[in-house]
Parts: C-alpha cells; structure tokens; sequence
C-alpha cells in the first residue's frame, strides 16, 4: 500500500474566517458551516448551542 503525496490545497470559500491552514468557518443569522479543504464537513444552526461547540472542536 502506498501513501498519497500530492499536497492538500488549502481551499476557503470567501468570506470564511480562517481556523489554522485548511479549515474555516461561514457564519451568517442562520448558523455556520465548518469547511476543510474546501469541502463542508459540518454544519449548525444559529440556536443550536451544542452544534456550535462541537464545530469548535
């Protein structure tokens, strides 16, 4: 079995705050999406208290 050596491409849609080099996170009055690579890998609502901390994670 061999590894992938291609480097990740640290894609951010815009407006994304930026959570280290490949993560982000939008954030509007109806919740937030966490990205990673560009790709949407979480989502929560804006009352969802629980949703939110775990994204934090």
């Amino acid at each position: 079995m061999s590894g992938v050596r291609q480097q990740v491409l640290p894609l951010l849609p815009a407006g994304a705050v930026p959570v280290g080099r490949l993560a982000g996170l939008v954030e509007d009055e109806a919740g937030g999406v966490v990205f990673i690579c560009g790709q949407a890998t979480f989502a929560f609502a804006a009352d969802d208290t629980v949703g939110r901390r775990l994204a934090a994670v």
